[in-house]
């Protein structure tokens, strides 16, 4: 198989599920959080609320993370050679042993 076929379909993958994550984890109710000012505060809120915003934030920056990273990906593959294949450079190294 082609290096920048496989190198593209991780990419796209990372980014299909860095997409879930930013969906699934973005619906948070910010709002309760958030001052006049901009600024944040937890009083009044419940425990389980501040671990449930930590925890959606924290998922929804991971998902940001592997699509920049999937993004990359992608566009490495376009400078890789079209010609590179991945198993004969496997065997060539072990034949080279």
């Amino acid at each position: 198989m082609k290096v920048y076929v496989i190198v593209n379909s991780l990419g796209l993958l990372l980014d299909i599920l860095g997409a879930f994550l930013i969906w699934k984890y973005s619906k948070t109710d910010a709002l309760k959080f958030i001052e006049e000012n901009g600024s944040f505060f937890w009083d009044g809120s419940s425990e389980t609320d501040k671990i449930e915003f930590k925890k959606q934030n924290k998922y929804s920056h991971i998902g940001l993370l592997l699509m920049i990273f999937g993004f990359i990906l992608m566009l490495i593959s376009n400078f890789i050679p079209q010609n590179y294949e991945l198993m004969s450079q496997i065997s060539k190294l072990y034949n080279d042993n």
